[in-house]
């Protein structure tokens, strides 16, 4: 900046003391040729009057350019009759008629003196020419001035005025860029610490006892004053930067904020991760319907922005990486027409309400058939339709058979919310695999028995297990119960477990294995449409309201959460007329007998 001031002085400096030059040199030029001009007009007023009183005009010519040759200066003096004759010349002799000379020819038609600047090609270079007529005579007199002298000054003055202003540009030059540079470079080291301070480093302070002008000094001091004022807003917007980024980038929910056209000119991380979009829309905004693919959404910020509408709430189902979602968006408005949008993920709260309702629903279905058997049987002893005793005694079958259904369904609701709220210790007990699987099959054989299904326990590695055993054994019987009902006349269930995969913890340093547990029968098998669903509560593959109900449809339910308690899982592999094999893994310490 400072060379371009000081080049910007300099040449409007040259450019005025140029221009002073050219006016002083064409001012002396003009003086210069106004003082020849009455000097040679004065001469021939003397000659004209000498004439007046001496006979003699040549001799009184001759006596004049003497006079100036003894000075000098090169005076022609040339007597012309009106005739064109010239008569006398002080620089030639035998000269040709004058008549068409242009003085000549002024003075005979006017008679008044004439004048004329031209060149002559007897001397060879320009003369000042002034004639006039000599009263009462026939003689022109005319006097030629050598413009030459005249040229010679004007050189003279020139050549001073220049060097005058050479001289005046250096020594103006030198004392503007000083001042200019004490000017400046306060000015330059501002703006270079204004450009520190926007690239986020410290900024250099200006030596305020340094500056020459004391409006500089003022500057200066109030400089260092703002740079300490930003500096230090700039310390506290950076740490609440951090702190907002952090707070925002680790947001478990997408935000987004949008400006008045519904274009995205902000998105977190988790936000691009669920739309899959991964253009940062500071550098490149994008429309906020590339994200949702709903105009309602973009519909209702515009609006908010607009002060249409003060209604912030939205609950919508989008489409994101993770599938279908269901989301309550709440609208902030921001500062400059910016609207802020928390995108809340309520689907696994949808989905508990409706695992809630479809579970009171098949509840309340449940309780209700066999409630209403009861009655029913119940009014029709009470009313004395019922004649003979075998038919009593029938009801009262009936009657007990539903009882134990709505005692096996009680009892199976009362299992899974147990286990659901776990309340107990996981791994509190230490026991043999075996004896508890045989205790199992002892316990249900004679339900088998009535199935004509045989129960088997494959020849597998024997293992201690510290685990719930209550727990364990909760989901062995549900399994085999599972493969005795579903299975045919004559079938067979079998009972295996396998341990691999062995880990150490962190947390309490102990060995830990995932137990597996199968269970294979070759019973009627299921479907695929019916394989994902056959852990879910009360889904039963026979869905027919109007069959005998088989089971409560809370047996493999029972199984998948105990599985879940030990951050297990649940398989089934079936296929129909064939058999079924239903796994259930826990992960537990195991510790293999030989």
């Amino acid at each position: 900046m400072r060379k371009k001031i000081t080049m910007i002085v300099i040449i409007v400096l040259v450019i005025a003391i140029l221009a002073t030059s050219i006016i002083a040199i064409s001012e002396a030029r003009k003086m210069n040729r106004k003082t020849t001009r009455n000097h040679v007009i004065a001469i021939t007023n003397w000659l004209t009057t000498e004439h007046s009183q001496s006979s003699d005009l040549i001799h009184d010519a001759k006596m004049l350019i003497d006079h100036h040759v003894a000075r000098d200066i090169p005076l022609r003096v040339t007597l012309i009759r009106t005739a064109g004759e010239v008569i006398y010349d002080s620089e030639a002799e035998d000269l040709e008629s004058h008549l068409t000379r242009p003085e000549v020819q002024k003075v005979l038609k006017t008679g008044q003196p004439a004048e004329e600047i031209r060149y002559s090609k007897t001397l060879e270079y320009d003369l000042y020419y002034y004639a006039a007529l000599i009263v009462d005579s026939d003689i022109i007199v005319r006097i030629a001035y050598p413009l030459s002298l005249e040229d010679d000054t004007v050189r003279s003055v020139r050549t001073h005025v220049l060097l005058i202003g050479l001289i005046s540009i250096l020594l103006m030059g030198a004392v503007l860029a000083f001042a200019i540079q004490k000017i400046s470079q306060p000015l330059e080291t501002i703006t270079e610490s204004f450009e520190r301070l926007a690239g986020g480093i410290t900024a250099t302070r200006i030596e305020e006892s340094h500056q020459v002008y004391p409006e500089v000094r003022r500057l200066s001091a109030s400089y260092n004053r703002m740079a300490d004022t930003l500096e230090e807003q700039q310390a506290s917007l950076k740490q609440k930067q951090s702190f907002l980024d952090a707070l925002i980038g680790n947001l478990a929910s997408p935000i987004v904020v949008i400006d008045e056209r519904a274009d995205v000119i902000f998105i977190n991380e988790r936000g691009m991760q669920t739309f899959r979009r991964f253009i940062d829309p500071v550098k490149h905004p994008y429309p906020l319907f590339l994200l949702t693919h709903d105009e309602e959404i973009s519909e209702r910020a515009i609006a908010l922005i607009s002060g249409q509408t003060q209604d912030r709430e939205l609950v919508k189902t989008l489409t994101t990486s993770e599938g279908t979602r269901s989301y309550h968006l709440t609208l902030s408005p921001l500062h400059e027409r910016r609207v802020a949008i928390l995108f809340h993920d309520r689907t696994a709260e949808a989905e508990a309400a409706l695992l809630r309702s479809d579970f009171v629903a098949n509840v309340t279905h449940e309780l209700r058939t066999p409630l209403t058997s009861i009655r029913g049987m119940i009014d029709t002893l009470r009313s004395g339709r019922v004649m003979s005793q075998e038919q009593a005694d029938r009801f009262l079958q009936l009657m007990e058979v539903e009882s134990e259904r709505l005692e096996r369904l009680v009892s199976d609701l009362l299992i899974l919310s147990d286990i659901e709220q776990s309340p107990i210790k996981l791994n509190e007990d230490y026991f043999d695999l075996t004896e508890l699987a045989n205790e199992v099959i002892t316990q249900l054989e004679p339900y088998a028995s009535e199935e004509s299904v045989t129960l088997k326990l494959s020849q597998s590695d024997r293992f201690h297990v510290s685990a719930n055993r209550d727990r364990v054994k909760q989901l062995i019987m549900n399994l085999l119960d599972n493969g005795i009902k579903y299975n045919r006349p004559g079938g067979t269930v079998t009972l295996s477990w396998s341990a691999f995969d062995i880990r150490e913890t962190s947390d309490d340093r102990q060995n830990l294995s995932r137990l597996t547990f199968s269970v294979e029968d070759d019973g009627v098998g299921i479907s695929e449409s019916d394989q994902s669903r056959i852990f879910e509560r009360f889904y039963r593959v026979d869905r027919s309201r109007s069959q005998e109900p088989r089971g409560t449809g809370l047996g493999l339910a029972i199984v998948k959460h105990i599985a879940l308690l030990y951050n297990g899982d649940v398989s089934v592999q079936s296929r129909l007329g064939i058999g079924t094999i239903i796994h259930a893994s826990l992960l537990v310490p195991v510790e293999k007998q030989e």
